[in-house]
């Protein structure tokens, strides 16, 4: 019989085994009643074991929603940290916390003007810099900046870390605004100590309305390529503004004097004396024929842009060549020249040569000193012409500038101006006909040197 039952008729006072007047009747009814308590355990059971199943099952469940939920943020902390090490541009994961918190205690303190107050207070600037704390940084800023790896960028940073103070400033500004983002340029310096231009990208993460400073990404795009060009053609359009204003003056004050000195013959033809006449003609030659140096110049240099300068290449007599140069030359007043030490011959252009010639003299006239000599040597080596000078000679960090086209050595008030192509041009020269010109500086002495191939007679040779 059922348990419970059993406790049921017992509390009734009725004895299972004693039945009443009609057994039969009695022992029916026990055991229908019997089967209603034995089928409702049979159901309590099942339903508890039901109940105990579905837990288990919801708790299954759950336990596998949270470890999918971990596997997600662990997957796209993974696919995070894959795109940021990876990146082809350099990115910094930096924390800003205890410069949020210093930043809080300023405001706490009274200070309303960000800017003012570091600029008045340097220090506290590479106090705030050295707060900011670099988590990672990817292998495109250790590159970018030149690191050994990337583990030498990560840390505090340091007061030498800051190059471009206002671009610092700036960052500050936009934390202190409550800013989540932030863009300008910058420049840097890399750990081999070259200049980096680059524009900076700060980017704070928001969770809900806050912002994550503990995290905050930067990334700089490097510029410094578009920087350089830009400097540089900065530096051609000032060069070529200065270009314009010397050929100008280089121009206009010959023909002033050709004009003039024409003017007056054509006036005054008659009441002037033969000598005065002489004088003024022999001024309109002199004035015309360097004129006509600075045209050929002028083309030489154009020509040489595009490529076309043509040489040819013959024997010449160097001393004969020099001496037409001096001749066609109008020395200034107290200038002396030696050219009684230059002999030989060389394999050149004779036009291109005495132009090269030209431009030196012309060039230590102008910058030198009161004393030119002009010497020569030939060896195996070749042919060389040397220029001597007492002047102060070119500066030492200018001495290959010079070479350059429309660069002077001398921009000090007095001397006269000049187009910056005579050395260049002579330089160019020279190559073309397979030699070179240098430039030294020799106990007090300017010296220009100009070797050209030597010229040898068929059965000079042994």
């Amino acid at each position: 019989m059922n348990p419970v039952l059993r406790r049921q008729l017992r509390r009734l006072g009725l004895d299972p085994e004693t039945p009443p007047e009609d057994p039969e009747l009695w022992s029916a009814l026990l055991a229908r009643v019997n089967m209603f308590y034995d089928n409702a355990d049979q159901s309590r059971y099942l339903l508890e074991r039901s109940l105990d199943l579905s837990s288990k099952e919801m708790q299954d469940l759950y336990e596998q929603l949270e470890a999918a939920a971990r596997s997600r943020v662990e997957l796209s902390e993974l696919h995070y940290r894959n795109l940021f090490v990876h990146s082809p541009i350099a990115m910094w994961e930096e924390d800003f916390s205890e410069v949020a918190a210093w930043l809080g205690a300023l405001k706490a303190g009274g200070v309303r003007d960000l800017a003012r107050h570091l600029k008045m207070h340097p220090g506290e600037l590479d106090h705030a810099m050295s707060l900011i704390v670099v988590r990672d940084a990817n292998h495109a800023a250790a590159d970018l900046f030149e690191a050994d790896s990337r583990d030498q960028l990560i840390g505090p940073l340091g007061p030498d870390a800051i190059v471009d103070k206002e671009a610092a400033i700036e960052e500050l500004e936009a934390l202190w605004n409550g800013d989540s983002r932030h863009d300008r340029e910058m420049v840097g310096r890399t750990f081999k100590g070259n200049r980096l231009d680059g524009i900076m990208h700060w980017r704070a993460p928001t969770v809900g309305v806050r912002r994550d400073l503990s995290r905050v990404l930067v990334a700089i795009a490097d510029i410094t390529e578009r920087k350089q060009a830009e400097e540089r053609m900065t530096e051609l359009i000032r060069s070529k503004d200065e270009f314009l204003a010397a050929v100008s003056h280089e121009l206009r004050t010959p023909l002033t004097t050709v004009y003039g000195a024409a003017e007056s013959l054509q006036e005054q033809w008659g009441d002037l004396e033969d000598a005065v006449k002489r004088e003024l003609i022999d001024l309109i030659a002199v004035e015309s024929r360097d004129l006509a140096h600075l045209i050929e110049d002028l083309l030489v240099a154009a020509r040489a842009d595009i490529g076309t300068i043509v040489v040819r290449r013959m024997p010449i007599e160097i001393g004969a060549e020099v001496e037409m140069v001096l001749e066609a030359i109008a020395l200034e007043r107290g200038v002396v020249i030696d050219s009684s030490r230059v002999d030989g011959w060389a394999n050149a252009d004779p036009l291109r040569f005495r132009q090269i010639v030209r431009n030196l003299v012309v060039n230590a006239i102008r910058y030198g000193g009161d004393l030119l000599r002009i010497e020569s040597k030939t060896t195996l080596a070749g042919a060389f012409l040397y220029l001597w000078d007492n002047g102060e000679g070119i500066p030492e960090d200018r001495r290959e500038a010079v070479f350059e086209p429309y660069k002077r050595a001398h921009n000090a008030a007095g001397l006269p101006g000049s187009v910056g192509l005579g050395l260049s041009i002579s330089r160019q020269l020279a190559q073309l006909m397979g030699g070179d010109l240098t430039y030294e500086y020799q106990s007090g002495w300017s010296v220009f040197t100009l070797r050209l191939p030597l010229h040898i007679e068929v059965g000079e040779v042994a």
